[in-house]
């Protein structure tokens, strides 16, 4: 069993599996270990990367995330 935990970066995909650094090195983590064990995420977000159109160079679109997180309820 886990006891605790700790916080894992995810900082890419390759070959269909997350790329995290943990325990001092790049590890793969499947999806299934994921939604398993993944109890908290957090995404950091800077405007600044945004371009005029408030949407990255990969289509993310700010105000459609802030539309979503306004449906959620408080916690």
């Amino acid at each position: 069993p886990i006891e605790g935990g700790h916080y894992v970066p995810i900082l890419g995909r390759k070959d269909g599996q997350f790329m995290v650094s943990t325990w001092g090195a790049l590890q793969p983590m499947t999806d299934a270990f994921f939604s398993e064990y993944n109890d908290e995420s957090v995404v950091y977000l800077s405007p600044d990367y945004l371009d005029g159109t408030k949407k990255s160079p990969e289509g993310f679109d700010m105000a459609r995330l802030q539309t979503i997180i306004n449906t959620l309820p408080s916690a």
